[in-house]
């Protein structure tokens, strides 16, 4: 083809040598994205992001201060608890403190990411530190640029950053998926590493076969391992996470500004609503969410008949929901 391209063009070509010298010359960037596409090329550019311009906050001043959030799906395939059959890969959303690298929630659900996620992580985040950050770090995913979780954000005086960019350009929390996939993950029977090269996978590596994970074991052994994770010495802090975390309030205060009650009313705040958003009320079968039917006994008020209200669930206690009554 080069031939005939400088005959096409009367132009003298080079020697065999030269031209394949030449070759082995080009950006190993440039041939891989040429050959398998941009995703294939991005594991071969630099990982390093000293030279980019942020405009987030990495780290923050102090703990509490910024709150790294974001989701990944898990390399490991799950059954079910009651049938045993296979229920697929879970995501895993974690807020990750930036100040003392320290993960202050998770969330491991087979929902994929969204604002009912996020929502539940910050109440659990609260209920574990009693703290509302002041900031949170986010990427471009839609999720986060819902209203639910803008306004639960607002209501505790926080804003949101925004990344922009590639993924390692965040390298706080994907650097922290990436120690959990290799030192935990990847070690758990069931992952799906031989699926990396399909056409080399044998029967008897197939994860799918090999699942005995459920949900509720996993997480778990997320618990165990964070456990862990916090009292070992951190390479960029010189410490332990849980020991920067709790210097932090020795150094900085309390900071009691930050401060968030875990009561009744921020509870109810947290929780999601449905995907219709407001349902209807009928005098004998009450409310329906999710399928399932709510009743009260101020529903058989005549002047309810048929109003439609914005409803609240709790997506871990389907045994009632919170609705506000029409003015």
């Amino acid at each position: 083809m080069f031939l005939k391209a400088c005959d096409d063009t009367q132009t003298s070509s080079t020697s065999e040598k030269t031209f394949y010298g030449y070759a082995k010359r080009i950006d190993p960037v440039r041939r891989v994205r040429s050959r398998e596409g941009s995703k294939a090329a991005y594991q071969q550019e630099s990982g390093s992001n000293l030279s980019q311009s942020m405009g987030w906050d990495l780290g923050g001043k102090f703990a509490m201060d910024v709150v790294h959030t974001d989701h990944t799906q898990l390399d490991i395939e799950l059954v079910s608890s009651r049938t045993g059959r296979s229920m697929g890969r879970p995501w895993l959303t974690v807020f990750l403190d930036g100040y003392s690298r320290m993960p202050v929630s998770f969330l491991l659900m087979f929902d994929p990411p969204s604002y009912r996620s996020l929502m539940t992580g910050v109440r659990r985040m609260v209920e574990k530190t009693g703290y509302f950050p002041a900031s949170f770090v986010v990427d471009g995913g839609k999720e986060f640029h819902s209203v639910y979780f803008e306004s639960l954000v607002a209501r505790g005086g926080s804003n949101i950053q925004h990344r922009t960019g590639k993924p390692r350009h965040g390298a706080l929390i994907e650097r922290y998926f990436g120690s959990l996939n290799t030192q935990l993950i990847d070690r758990l029977k069931g992952n799906t590493q031989p699926t990396k090269n399909v056409r080399q996978m044998s029967a008897e590596m197939n994860p799918k076969k090999n699942a005995i994970w459920t949900l509720e074991a996993l997480s778990s052994v997320l618990e165990d391992y964070l456990e862990g994770f916090v009292e070992r010495e951190h390479p960029s802090l010189g410490c332990s996470p849980s020991y920067q975390y709790s210097q932090s309030f020795v150094l900085h205060g309390s900071r009691k500004i930050r401060a968030m009650e875990y009561n009744q009313e921020f509870i109810i705040s947290t929780f999601p609503p449905p995907r219709r958003g407001k349902v209807s009320i009928n005098p004998k079968s009450g409310i329906r969410v999710n399928h399932l039917d709510y009743w009260h006994s101020i529903f058989r008020s005549p002047s309810l008949n048929k109003q439609k209200v914005d409803v609240r669930y709790d997506p871990f206690d389907i045994g009632h929901v919170a609705y506000s009554a029409p003015s």
